[in-house]
């Protein structure tokens, strides 16, 4: 953006320079109704903390209304990965002014201590639950500055179980060992790679092998196998 030395600085302005041109400023302006120059933004040094305008869009920026805001080592604009077995990590925030921070999320797997916050420094310890399915989920955990209204969210996309090799097999289920044996209406599942139905001690109903067949009793029409969702329980000969 081209720019005049010494013409005002509108809001918009002032944000386009914070949002697109990682503008940072390093000190408070004064306490005053001067208009701030752009000269009076561009003279100052490029260096933490951020800062944030309040005032009405497209207006002229007084000294007084610009504040400092609160910041975190971790992008907002970028999504936070983390595996699919349970796990945490803690969210550094800044809050320069000591204002009253609220935390808040979307997604009932995704947990996070302190829900507020006054201090100018600060951990949000976040952990999230086993993603036990075959897809990825996200959640958004938000961070508010209560005073300034100012708003941090933090995406965090938990990765789904990952694909295994499999073998597919041919199986009857029922809710009895003797509905499983009489073989009606087979249906495909899946166990490990290089397993059979007797040997496996896993049973998938999809073929990336991620997604864990429903509980019951199997059979093959020589073997029932009766399985709990997680694991085998019995076999016995039909």
């Amino acid at each position: 953006m081209a720019r005049e030395s010494y013409s005002m600085i509108t809001y918009n302005d002032l944000r386009y320079m914070i949002e697109n041109e990682d503008l940072h400023l390093k000190s408070e302006f004064t306490n005053s109704n001067r208009t701030v120059t752009k000269a009076d933004i561009l003279a100052r040094t490029y260096a933490d903390p951020f800062y944030m305008v309040t005032y009405a869009n497209n207006q002229l920026v007084p000294y007084h209304r610009i504040t400092q805001a609160i910041y975190s080592t971790y992008p907002t604009e970028t999504t936070i990965p983390v595996p699919a077995a349970a796990g945490g990590f803690a969210l550094d925030i800044v809050n320069p002014k000591g204002n009253s921070i609220g935390i808040s999320d979307n997604q009932s797997w995704l947990l996070f201590s302190p829900s507020n916050s006054s201090s100018t420094s600060f951990n949000i310890n976040v952990s999230y639950t086993l993603n036990s399915g075959p897809s990825a989920r996200t959640a958004i955990l938000t961070v508010t500055d209560q005073l300034t209204g100012m708003v941090l969210n933090f995406t965090i996309e938990q990765q789904g179980q990952p694909a295994i090799p499999t073998d597919p097999v041919a199986v009857a289920w029922g809710g009895t060992q003797s509905e499983a044996c009489s073989f009606m209406e087979p249906v495909t599942m899946y166990v490990p790679e290089g397993d059979t139905f007797t040997s496996a001690t896993t049973l998938y109903s999809n073929s990336a092998g991620n997604v864990n067949a429903p509980a019951g009793w199997y059979s093959d029409g020589t073997y029932a196998r009766e399985w709990n969702g997680t694991s085998f329980l019995v076999t016995n000969i039909c």
